[in-house]
């Protein structure tokens, strides 16, 4: 039985920062699945053990994004319920219970005996996994033991489980029965790419792809070379080096559109008297988070996609910062790298084209290239005339869904990533801004994207991530970027 590739999918959760310093701790979500779907085991062994695994997946940037894990740090509670037309307590000893995981434990074996194999045929043992304790479950939540006059069978794992690596040499790990060698290869179907070898639990390996999904296939045979159907596993290969990564944040409103200051009593931009409009607020935290996120060192502060427009004016004013508009030509041609922010504003004002937008897509990997060498970004809606193109520039591995709203303005709350994140945005103010036109949805957690702002229907309006240089690090308020 062939075992199917798993999407990976990755959580991280966002952790803290002071007023200026916005930067992100990252953890991990459990996963709970059986290694295999079935096995065999013949009705005259004494017993057998069905392995349970713990995969954990890790912070994940706009494209190639990994960081190592560690193993969780409380105990695993998987309830499992028992079926199949093999009686319990007749012919095996293995009913409904909970399997323990012990803290900083990779799996741990769902024991049973064989009370009476002396029936006719072949029965089988069905335990189905229910939700545990901690994380979640993952793909594999049936496993079926064939019970039988011994039929050989196996399974291979990638470096123990993990969803992710950053190396292409790896180790396979094998668990059969009744074989004597294998046959180890990049190739589907096992039927080319690799030689019989004697069997080992354990073997390094190179993988065949690098920078996306890499998957490895094994087969086994016994003395008398009956072969066994051809497993698989796969892991993610990923180059990335985690904590260069900037910040980023992927807002479904337009309120830099409408957000602005005006200057006070004394006449100038920038000052504590500024009067503010519509979203600013909002719009002066998220380029504030950007700015702390920055980890390029860039020579020039913000390139913006388009003209100029108030809101850009009131975050020049307010930030010192120096800005480029680029569109058209100069788009296709702009050195990313020389910037700490790229900054997208909202389409409703019309600063750029659907064609900016398709320039945007066509540099898609030097997009990716600029974040995940430190770059900030920085993006509103694209709704409207530019919804077909809406965020098709944004690199992430597993499809990323934009949903057009059209125009909405339901309560608006901080989730509290944001709030650790260090939004102090009122939700009040939050939703006082603009409407909004999108939400997100995707690969669970977004691959790393963190929601930062959800609506009153529980809809991701504005999604969120940050440098992981500093991760369980809480940084000092005074401390300034």
């Amino acid at each position: 039985m062939t075992k199917k590739s798993n999407s990976k999918q990755a959580i991280c959760y966002f952790i803290s920062l002071g007023c200026f310093l916005f930067l992100s701790a990252c953890s991990e979500k459990t996963t709970v699945q059986f290694a295999a779907s079935e096995q065999t085991v013949a009705k005259a062994a004494p017993g057998g053990s069905i392995q349970v695994n713990l995969k954990r997946s890790s912070k994940r940037t706009l494209g190639l994004p990994f960081v190592p894990t560690s193993h969780v740090t409380s105990e695993v509670l998987v309830p499992y319920t028992v079926s199949g037309t093999a009686q319990s307590g007749v012919i095996h000893n293995l009913s409904n219970g909970t399997l323990r995981i012990p803290a900083g434990a990779g799996g741990q074996p769902i024991s049973f005996q064989i009370l009476d194999g002396s029936f006719q045929g072949s029965k089988t043992i069905v335990v189905q996994l229910n939700a545990p304790s901690e994380g979640q479950l993952g793909e594999k939540t049936t496993h079926t033991v064939y019970l039988g006059d011994g039929e050989i069978s196996g399974y291979i794992t990638i470096n123990n489980g993990d969803l992710t690596t950053q190396s292409q040499s790896v180790t396979l790990t094998f668990s059969a029965s009744g074989v004597n060698q294998m046959y180890v290869t990049n190739i589907a179907g096992c039927g080319s790419g690799g030689s019989w070898e004697a069997y080992s639990t354990t073997k390094n390996w190179t993988l065949a792809q690098s920078n996306s999904l890499a998957t490895v296939y094994v087969k086994f045979r016994d003395a008398a070379l009956n072969e066994t159907d051809c497993y698989s596993d796969d892991i993610t290969h990923e180059t990335f080096n985690p904590v260069t990564a900037g910040a980023v944040v992927i807002d479904g409103g337009d309120r830099d559109y409408h957000g602005h200051v005006s200057p006070g009593a004394d006449g100038i931009t920038g000052t504590s008297d500024d009067v503010h409009h519509d979203g600013w607020l909002f719009v002066e935290q998220i380029v504030n988070f950007a700015l702390a996120g920055n980890l390029n060192n860039a020579p020039t502060d913000m390139l913006v996609v388009g003209s100029s427009h108030p809101c850009v004016q009131s975050i020049t004013a307010k930030f010192g910062l120096s800005n480029q508009y680029s569109g058209g030509t100069d788009l296709q041609s702009v050195n990313l790298n020389n910037y700490k922010i790229l900054y997208v504003p909202g389409s409703t004002f019309g600063t750029y084209s659907p064609a900016d937008l398709q320039t945007l897509i066509d540099r898609k990997t030097d997009i990716q290239n600029f974040v995940n060498s430190g770059g900030s970004l920085v993006a509103f809606a694209e709704w409207g005339g530019h919804a077909s193109l809406a965020f098709q520039w944004l690199e992430l591995p597993l499809p990323f869904v934009v949903t057009q709203l059209g125009i909405v303005q339901e309560h608006l709350s901080k989730t509290q990533a944001a709030i650790d994140a260090g939004f102090t945005i009122s939700d009040s103010d939050l939703s006082a801004g603009t409407p909004y036109h999108l939400a997100f949805s995707g690969p669970p957690d977004f691959n790393g994207l963190v929601p930062f702002v959800t609506d009153a229907s529980n809809r991701v309006i504005t999604l969120g991530f940050s440098s992981l240089l500093r991760k369980n690090v809480i940084m000092k308020p005074e401390r300034k970027h």
